[in-house]
């Protein structure tokens, strides 16, 4: 099976998305809780390994509804990390979403949750 246009371009959409976040990370320099949406989909789950593995002193915060879109087997290989966390929670629910925001202290958001289609 080889890897069509689609699995290309969501793959290029994930380096851009990372290479703009680390960009302002590295400006800042400081330690993070980053709060990522749509972590257990195809681009985010990507995005959330990249970033637990290469940067243990940031907390993620894996944040997803885990509609069919989402499935933490992309993640089995870091659910373990102590920089990583994850939380079922739909983006449409605004208290459980403050509540995230204050329980981590959220300091940066990496938007990826989507369903437009």
């Amino acid at each position: 099976m080889g890897l069509d246009s689609c699995d290309f371009f969501h793959g290029l959409l994930a380096v851009i998305i990372v290479t703009l976040w680390l960009t302002y990370i590295i400006y800042l320099r400081m330690s993070r809780n980053v709060l990522i949406t749509g972590g257990a989909g195809f681009i985010g789950s990507h995005v959330v390994r990249l970033l637990v593995n290469k940067y243990p002193d940031y907390r993620i915060i894996n944040l997803d509804a885990l509609t069919y879109a989402g499935n933490l087997e992309n993640l089995a290989d870091i659910e373990k990390a102590p920089n990583y966390v994850f939380s079922k929670t739909n983006i449409l629910d605004i208290d459980a979403l403050k509540q995230v925001f204050e329980t981590y202290q959220v300091s940066d958001v990496i938007h990826l949750a989507a369903e437009s289609h």
